[in-house]
């Protein structure tokens, strides 16, 4: 097996995918520092199963992913895949190559795939186990791997001798196998727990299935004869049931015909009813008629009101309209005189017209002369107006501008004067804020003081009340383990009172006599066992029980008589045997005269014995003379000097003063536990009660600590709501100065702004000033002109006056003219203009007569239409009142009709009355005899339920079976003949354990009369004696008290699980046998191999230290601890030439790299590996050992590739081929290759 080719994809400074192919001999990887050389090997140890990132130089899996550069982005996974060839013997696999590939992705999964199929991490290591590859074996030796396989711990070095060994494998499989056999003994131990207890749980439902078993057998006998007794009471009682229903039916018929006349009475009333409403419903009508009526006569009433009031109206407007047309006609007659004497004025004013415009022809053409000389005077003075309009413009002009700036002066200077003020307002205004705003930062201070103090006092509060906390769950935490001891203890108490209380490890005989004594006696301090009133220390407690035997059973009573009577039970019934003491047989103590105790002996055996006055005697004859000893060589020489005295040793033997051996450590004695189980049931009541104590007074703690806790949370309530104020205190006063300072800031913008605005207001004053001065010399220049031309136009305008007033005289002779014609012709116009409207006004009088007249007249036919509506409406009421008092004699009528039905409803509802009382009689007897009947049938139901859950029998259904029940009584007649015989044979007995307390001889006497008397009635069973039986049976099933019918059931059950139980105990005893084979088996495997290989490597490594220093040279392996090769450490001890032997750390660094490339072709000529990648392991070597180690390496590379990353010239000319890791792009590694031998370029498979 070889290596192929690495493939690389992500990992590291490796971002493209890049494929290294490996040759048969020596591949070099070279380049300068920080290329990438060492993430070769990093990767080759990751694919491996490397797990640990720190090895790889990371701090975390992640790490080893390309993490991108300033032009690159970082990739998402990271995936190496190692390729090895010629497979099939060394891994044992099918396939020629098996490819290894692992893969990391960011998000922290990652993925093992063997072959391209996907496995786990544990596969490859199994799959790589004693090849000399791996992440930890000897094939990797990267840089520091030298240093630490030199400088580790002698017993962290066996790594690489048990690879080389090949017991890696084996190491495992004894691991797994310590882990199974741990497993087993675990599950060994808890199947004897649970075996012992199905011993006690079979032990204790044994005893529950016998009492279950003679339950079932009287429960038969009653079901029998309980069944036929109960099914005779069930047939009693449905007769009666029957009598009772036909009872019922009879009083159903006789109701039932009640409720028939019931009905037709009800129906009468309902029909009474009916016409009662009717009525009703006709008075009502008939009162909504009447009252109908009525309101159409007040309708009319307001009508006929309404009528005569519009006649009134209408008889006023008539009037009014009369007067208007009279008025109307006089207008019109006056309009028509004024329309003739206008046409009359028309016919004059047109001969005045045609004079006045042939006197205007003439006077137009002087005036037209004078026109002309006016015109040329108003040209010239027109052009001097102009001149002097546009100088008066001008200084207009001027003085406008001057009034302009002389206003905007004045502004400015008012404006300068209030910004002046304003600016001292706002000045002012600053420095009061900015007081304010100081004011505010020192009340800020305080305040994030006092909140700094509360903060303070709130984290006090906190860590006080979370201290509290702390020691309250330590207490519940501590109350809560003492819970568990005490209920540890208890348990175990319980369980070893249960015990004592079962007899446990009494003999059959003890336990009969003490159950008998419990019976019997109330006062259980009236008697009890020997040990039971007796106290011995723990470490005596083997010695005193060895000592006493079998009178630790002995069972102390009041007197004679009660030992002769357990005696004579034991005897009778076969119970087994007992030693029993009577209290009145123990002499009174006497003085004891003891001697010195001889050398070697413990103590006298009484001595260690605490017991009561009552047993003291006893104690003092049963260990009279009897010495406690260490150990059982000192009891035998002892023996020999003292014949006539006992020995008990303190590990349980003991030596009699007759001679008897006592001893061992098989079974022990039925007693041999008693005295250390009584002494731990006091241990445990006196553990309990101070766990009791220590419970109730951290109770008591928790309690106080829970109050100081609420007390503390108040507390802490109170500070936080403190803390709360003042932040909110704090943060008002934060608003509060943030609005102090935006205001300051607003004033001090505000302030600028005005300073800017005052600067701007002089500077434009002072312009102003210059212009005005300008303005001021223009207006006299302009002032002078003007008066010039205003003289020139002074003239002009007195001839243009001369002119003007010919020309205005001619003209107004002219207008007189004009407007004489004028005038004619506007009175012409005007009488023609007047004419018109009165035409006009004619026409409107006319329409306004005939309109007064029409409405006259309609209104006259109004006023005749409402007096005969008023005559028609007067008619209509009549009628009405004449149907209204009609109306009022038929709703009387209708009324006393209502009365009288009234009267008749009430008598019918009466007599239905007083057929339902007779009815409700009739239904409550009714009502008594369902009761009856309900109490029946609860009985029988009660009876039916009874009997189906007893014996599971369905009375309705039942069958009785005479011949059944008459043999049952046969029975009962024998067992009861069979206990007088078995009473009268034990009369004088006064203990029966298995048989219950019997009836009176008398009662006994009469059941068997009855039973006699049974026989004798020609096979019919007496009811009675069969009531009498089933009382006796049910008295004697009570009498068991609780059974437990399901424990036979159990009792098979856990026999069944008993023996299951016990296989398996078996098979897992055979288990850890088979497992303590197999690891013996792989200890001494791993033993041999191990030495052997140790021994060749060391043989090896002591030449090849040679070779590498000379002859001088020494070195060795020393195994530490011989005599337990499998987990001996290993040192290496080295002396090179001229130098005594010492430990390889005070070697220098080129001899401790010597010595570990010894130390691992040593290794390797004893187990080649497949290839070995050696990073860097020359760079602390000189040219000399450069040559020595080349040489070495030599001998080496037919059995196995090398891979050497290596700075060295010497080792690169070693190489076959070489790769060269370079980067040409910044932190992203590439690869070149050459062939050396060959000399030509090897294709790079690197991705771009």
């Amino acid at each position: 097996m070889h290596l192929k080719s690495l493939k690389l994809h992500g990992f590291k400074s490796f971002a493209n995918r890049t494929e290294f192919e490996f040759h048969p001999g020596v591949t070099g990887v070279v380049g300068p520092n920080g290329c990438g050389k060492s993430n070769v090997v990093d990767a080759i140890r990751w694919v491996l199963g490397e797990t640990s990132a720190k090895a790889l130089r990371g701090g975390e899996m992640a790490d080893v992913i390309f993490n991108g550069t300033d032009k690159r982005k970082p990739v998402g996974m990271a995936e190496v895949t190692l390729t090895l060839t010629d497979c099939e013997e060394s891994l044992g696999v099918e396939y020629n190559e098996v490819a290894l590939t692992r893969r990391v992705f960011r998000d922290g999964k990652s993925e093992y795939r063997l072959n391209g199929t996907v496995c786990r991490l544990k596969d490859i290591h199994e799959l790589l186990m004693d090849t000399g590859i791996g992440r930890t074996a000897y094939s990797i030796m990267e840089q520091g791997k030298i240093d630490l396989l030199l400088s580790s711990k002698p017993e962290d070095r066996r790594t690489v001798f048990e690879e080389a060994a090949g017991i890696t494998k084996f190491k495992s499989q004894k691991k797994e196998a310590l882990r199974k056999l741990d497993y087993t003994e675990a599950n060994l131990l808890r199947v004897n727990d649970i075996i012992e207890e199905v011993k006690r749980q079979i032990n204790s439902v044994n005893r529950q299935a016998s009492k279950a078993r003679r339950y079932k057998e009287l429960l038969v006998d009653v079901s029998t004869l309980d069944t036929h007794y109960s099914h005779r009471k069930y047939e009693e009682l449905d007769a009666e049931r029957s009598e009772l229903k036909t009872s019922i039916t009879s009083l159903l018929n006789e109701v039932s015909e009640q409720q028939k006349s019931i009905g037709s009475k009800e129906q009468d009333i309902i029909v009474a009813r009916e016409a009662l409403t009717s009525l009703d419903s006709e008075i009502g009508k008939s009162r909504e008629e009447l009252i109908g009526k009525q309101n159409k006569i007040n309708s009319s009433k307001s009508r006929i009101q309404f009528n005569e009031e519009r006649q009134s109206e209408l008889n006023d407007l008539i009037s009014q309209n009369s007067t208007d047309i009279q008025k109307t006609q006089e207008t019109l007659g006056k309009e028509q005189t004024e329309l003739n004497s206008n046409s009359q004025s028309i016919l004059r004013i047109k001969e005045n017209i045609n004079r006045q415009k042939q006197l205007l022809g003439d006077h137009e053409k002087k005036t037209n002369e004078l026109r002309e000389k006016t015109n040329n005077l108003e040209q010239e003075l027109r052009d001097l107006t102009d001149s002097k309009t546009t100088d008066s413009d001008q200084l207009a002009k001027v003085r406008a501008e001057l009034d302009s700036f002389s206003s905007m002066s004045d502004t400015d200077n008012e404006r300068i004067n209030h910004i002046v003020g304003q600016i001292s307002g706002i000045s002012r205004e600053h420095k009061e804020r900015q007081t304010e705003f100081f004011d505010i930062q020192e009340e800020i201070t305080l305040a994030s003081q006092s909140l700094n103090e509360f903060e303070d006092r709130l984290a006090i509060a906190q860590k006080d009340s979370q201290t509290l906390v702390n020691q309250r769950d330590i207490l519940a935490q501590d109350i809560s383990e003492d819970h568990r001891q005490l209920a540890e203890k208890d348990s175990r108490l319980q369980v070893l009172k249960a015990l004592l209380v079962d007899g446990q490890g009494l003999s059959k005989g003890t336990q009969s006599v003490l159950d008998k004594l419990k019976t019997e006696n109330s006062d259980s301090n009236s008697f009890g066992l020997l040990s039971s009133f007796i106290d011995v220390e723990t470490d005596f407690i083997p010695a005193i029980e060895a000592a006493l035997g079998q009178h630790l059973q002995s069972i102390l009573v009041a007197d004679e008589s009660i030992a002769e009577s357990a005696i004579e039970v034991l005897t009778n019934e076969r119970l087994g045997r007992a030693c029993i003491v009577p209290e009145n047989f123990i002499n009174s103590p006497k003085d004891r005269q003891l001697m010195t105790l001889p050398d070697g002996v413990e103590a006298w055996a009484v001595d260690k014995v605490r017991s009561s006055e009552s047993v003291r005697s006893l104690l003092d004859h049963l260990l009279e003379n009897t010495f406690i000893v260490r150990d059982f060589k000192t009891a035998i020489r002892l023996r020999k000097e003292l014949p006539h005295y006992s020995f008990t040793t303190l590990d349980g033997n003991f030596i009699s003063a007759a001679g008897f051996i006592s001893g061992g450590a098989g079974e022990a004695g039925e007693a041999s536990s008693l005295l250390a189980r009584l002494n731990e049931i006091k241990d445990l009541e006196s553990q309990t009660v101070t766990l009791k104590e220590n419970l109730d007074k951290k109770q008591t703690q928790i309690n106080e600590i829970k109050l100081q806790v609420e007390i503390a949370n108040k507390k802490l309530e109170e500070c936080n709501t403190q803390m709360q104020s003042a932040a909110i205190a704090h943060s008002t006063l934060e608003g509060k100065k943030t609005l102090l300072k935006r205001e300051r800031e607003g004033l001090e913008s505000k302030l600028e702004n005005m300073q800017l605005e005052q600067e701007g207001l002089q500077k434009r004053q002072t312009s102003s000033e210059n212009r005005l001065i300008e303005l001021r010399n223009s207006e006299e220049h302009l002032n002078k002109s003007i008066e010039e031309k205003k003289l020139s136009i002074s003239k002009i305008n007195s001839s243009l006056f001369e002119a003007k007033r010919q020309e205005n005289d001619s003209v107004e002779l002219l207008l007189e003219f004009k407007t004489a014609l004028a005038v004619e012709e506007k009175a012409f116009q005007a009488l023609e203009e007047q004419k018109a409207p009165i035409t006009e006004r004619m026409a409107e009088l006319e329409s306004a007569i005939n309109r007064r007249e029409s409405e006259v007249s309609s209104y006259s036919e109004r006023i005749e239409i409402a007096k005969t509506e008023n005559q028609n409406l007067i008619v209509e009421i009549e009628q009405l009142n004449n149907l209204c008092e009609s109306l009022k004699s038929d709703l009387e009528q209708i009324i006393n009709q209502r009365q009288e039905r009234i009267k008749s409803v009430e008598n019918a509802e009466g007599a239905l009355s007083e057929t339902r009382g007779k009815i409700a009689k009739l239904n409550e007897q009714k009502g008594q005899e369902e009761v009856k009947m309900t109490q029946i049938d609860l009985r029988v139901e009660s009876l039916c339920s009874t009997i189906r859950q007893r014996y599971n029998v369905n009375l309705e259904h039942f069958s009785p079976d005479s011949h059944k029940l008459l043999c049952a009584i046969e029975d009962q007649k024998k067992a009861k003949q069979t206990r007088e015989k078995r009473k009268a044979s034990r009369e004088n007995r006064v203990w029966d354990q298995n048989t219950d307390d019997e009836s009176s001889e008398s009662k006994e006497d009469n059941i068997e009369q009855e039973i006699e008397e049974v026989i004798s009635q020609e096979n019919q069973p007496d009811w009675s004696f069969v009531e009498l039986v089933i009382d006796e049976l049910k008295q004697k099933l009570d009498s068991m008290g609780p059974v437990n019918i399901d424990a036979i059931e159990e009792f098979e059950s856990l026999q069944e699980r008993y023996d299951f139980l016990s296989k398996e105990h078996t098979d897992l005893i055979n288990a850890k046998e088979g497992l303590l084979k197999v690891i013996s088996k792989i200890n001494r495997e791993t033993r041999s191999r191990f030495s052997d290989t140790f021994e060749e490597i060391s043989k090896n490594f002591s030449s090849v230290f040679k070779e590498l220093f000379g002859d001088q040279g020494r070195a060795s392996l020393v195994m530490l601890d011989e005599s337990d090769p499998l987990e001996s450490g290993i040192d290496i001890i080295a002396k090179p030439p001229g130098k005594k032997p010492q430990s390889i750390t005070l070697l220098s660094g080129g001899e401790r790299a010597m010595t570990a490339v010894a130390l691992l072709f040593s290794i390797y000529m004893v187990k080649p590996s497949p290839f070995c990648v050696l990073d860097e392991l020359d760079a602390p070597l000189d040219e000399a050992n450069i040559g020595r180690f080349l040489k070495l390496l030599d001998q080496f590379t037919k059995d196995s590739q090398f891979v050497i990353v290596t700075h060295n010239k010497r080792t690169m000319s070693r190489c076959e081929v070489m790769y060269g890791v370079t980067q040409e792009e910044f932190g992203i590694s590439q690869l070149i290759g050459m062939k050396f031998k060959e000399n030509e370029k090897i294709t790079s498979t690197t991705n771009s």
